[in-house]
């Protein structure tokens, strides 16, 4: 990229080299990562939330799939209570991986669920 200045004198057109280029300048967010603000096996912390857990996880997964904005039929598709929770974590900056949320999902799955109705309860 040349800059061009005539001289009048000589009627030439002379070019100067450019010797800096404008700097980007980038903006980064950092975001302070939280805990969930119940734990695992804290079931009994909401007890109407333990025994739809325990008795009917499927209507409780659906639930909480609506509660989060999602489709009630999220839980039923292949990945779908991974992606819920997932998507939990990534909203409200909870710590963990996508690993973990499938152990959780998948050894404890109404622990994992009574966790999730309690965070969306908390957090609305």
């Amino acid at each position: 990229m040349q800059y061009e200045m005539h001289d009048k004198v000589k009627g030439k057109a002379m070019s100067y080299p450019v010797t800096s280029q404008p700097q980007a300048t980038s903006t980064c967010y950092q975001t302070q990562l939280s805990d969930w603000h119940t734990g695992l096996m804290d079931c009994c912390n909401d007890m109407p939330v333990c025994l739809c857990g325990t008795f009917a996880p499927l209507c409780l997964a659906c639930r909480i799939s609506d509660d989060f904005g999602e489709c009630c039929c999220t839980p039923y598709l292949p990945g779908g209570l991974n992606s819920l929770r997932t998507g939990m974590r990534e909203r409200y900056h909870i710590q963990g991986s996508i690993g973990h949320d499938w152990a959780a999902l998948n050894f404890c799955l109404p622990c994992a669920l009574c966790q999730m109705a309690r965070e969306l309860k908390i957090r609305q």
